[in-house]
């Protein structure tokens, strides 16, 4: 559920032209990145994706995902112009290939489930 939203948000963000408006949505997209354990299952991957992001996150912080999301936020509204833009940017690359990803794990999954559900080879009890 939350994933679709955060497709659905990201799409809309790349319409967006007025930077003020782009930082609000920036904001909710970052706040149902962070507290969503669907879609960075530890604190720790999280971490690392805020970093990668230029957002510094203290090893303190890696154990509470709301301090997590101030930091952000925070980081966010002292953002500049080009610095939006470039968030834009890395959200788009980053949960494009993402959702690619786990479009092929749902098919291999689909495959594997049939083929062991009605395939030759099962053990038959």
């Amino acid at each position: 559920m939350d994933k679709d939203i955060l497709y659905e948000k990201i799409q809309k963000i790349q319409m967006i032209a007025k930077i003020d408006s782009l930082k609000a949505e920036i904001y909710s997209i970052f706040t149902i990145l962070i507290l969503s354990k669907d879609i960075f299952k530890t604190n720790k991957d999280l971490s690392t994706f805020l970093i990668s992001l230029g957002i510094e996150i203290k090893p303190y912080l890696e154990k509470n995902r709301t301090g997590m999301l101030c930091k952000t936020l925070r980081f966010i509204n002292n953002c500049n112009e080009k610095q939006i833009i470039k968030l834009k940017k890395a959200l788009k690359k980053e949960f494009q290939k993402e959702k690619i990803q786990a479009l092929n794990n749902n098919n291999n999954n689909y495959m594997k489930f049939i083929v062991d559900k009605y395939g030759r080879n099962k053990d038959v009890k």
